[in-house]
């Protein structure tokens, strides 16, 4: 017979094997997911200056248009959780408040490759994290809240109040990937997001 805290030799070593395998695979899941040394982020581009237009007369017909944009500035250094602080912005070809000249706006983005990315950071380490989602369902931000977007203004931390401009809020959990070094530096390319627009206009 075994006394009270001796096990029978055949569990002991079962649970010590499984033991072991259980230190293997804590170990193998390190090596492979943990990122140390991560670069440090890329400084935030600020915004280039309004431009301001001066109105021309309203014409009596509606023309469509459209037209396809690279970014003007990217900001995704605010790694963490959930900062609601990392942004693409546009510039577009019309004033989003002027609502007596624009109508129908569809704003459609899209990037070089699929920026659905995520990364949990910890320190100057990095775990895969849950994705957000397609582009498409990023929040889209304009001073007006045209085409669907949001007004800047229901952000708890706007921008800019530039009407002229569309900012896509990027999931912080993108930038964490693009932090830990994981994008290859494309993320902060101006030419690697795109957004295509059509509008009409008089």
């Amino acid at each position: 017979m075994h006394g009270e805290g001796y096990p029978r030799p055949a569990h002991g070593v079962r649970f010590a094997g499984s033991m072991g395998m259980l230190r293997k695979v804590a170990l193998a899941t390190a090596m492979v997911f943990v990122v140390p040394g991560a670069p440090a982020p890329a400084a935030d581009m600020p915004l280039p200056a309004r431009i301001e237009r001066d109105p021309a007369p309203i014409a009596e017909t509606w023309t469509k248009k459209s037209a396809r944009l690279d970014a003007i500035a990217i900001r995704i250094s605010a790694t963490g959780a959930h900062t609601h602080a990392n942004w693409v912005f546009f510039r577009l070809p019309f004033d989003t408040s002027d609502f007596d000249r624009v109508r129908a706006v569809v704003f459609t983005p899209s990037a070089a490759s699929d920026p659905d990315v995520a990364a949990l950071r910890i320190g100057s380490a990095c775990l895969p994290y849950a994705r957000y989602g397609p582009l498409d369902t990023w929040a889209e931000y304009t001073v007006s809240g045209i085409g669907r977007t949001l007004p800047f203004a229901q952000h708890p931390n706007p921008p800019t109040d530039d009407p002229t401009v569309l900012g896509i809020n990027v999931p912080t959990r993108v930038a964490n990937h693009v932090a830990c070094g994981l994008d290859d530096g494309r993320f902060s390319r101006l030419d690697f997001w795109r957004l295509d627009v059509s509008w009409e206009e008089r």
